[in-house]
């Protein structure tokens, strides 16, 4: 099977934040084995989606560079978290570190096993030969799993509220 992939910032269809040369230097760098072109497009589409669809309606830029355009980014008059602005065929590398992020945990989830359905009442889950994990309660369904959070924290910046939770205000100090 081909997957038609699409990484240009000036493509119209592009469905990911990422090149693939990109995505497998951050892995390297992060002590993970790098994957086939097949195997990223696939994490590289999955994880631009999930961020479109999380964060839609979250990030504090509306102004899209080309209109028609399938994803968010790059936009005009961006700023990042220290209020520089970003130029307007730019990526943020924090948009694209979440990308990677979330495919990574995704990858390590599923290798493990570690995640349970959410929908169910698995409150414990025993793994052989690695003891058992504890899970505190049930989750809403369709809910964002716990241990993808910390996505939230990496756009710091970037977005102004994430759906379902508290805004996320910039601090500036005045002394």
């Amino acid at each position: 099977m081909t997957i038609s992939f699409e990484d240009s910032v000036t493509a119209l269809d592009a469905n990911s934040y990422s090149a693939i040369l990109e995505y497998n230097l951050y892995r390297e760098g992060m002590g993970y084995d790098s994957r086939t072109d097949e195997e990223s497009k696939v994490d590289l589409i999955r994880a631009t989606a999930f961020i479109e669809s999380r964060y839609l309606g979250s990030w504090n830029t509306n102004s899209k560079v080309t209109e028609g355009r399938r994803l968010h980014w790059p936009q005009e008059d961006a700023t990042d978290a220290s209020g520089e602005t970003l130029a307007e065929d730019e990526i943020p590398y924090q948009v694209k570190e979440a990308v990677w992020q979330y495919a990574i945990k995704v990858e390590v989830a599923n290798q493990a096993g570690l995640d349970p359905v959410y929908d169910s009442d698995v409150k414990k889950k025993s793994f052989e030969g690695l003891g058992s994990k504890e899970f505190f309660g049930r989750k809403r369904s369709g809910s964002l799993p716990d241990s993808f959070a910390f996505i939230d924290q990496i756009l710091y910046g970037l977005i102004t509220s994430v759906p379902g939770g508290n805004r996320i205000l910039r601090i500036e100090r005045t002394c």
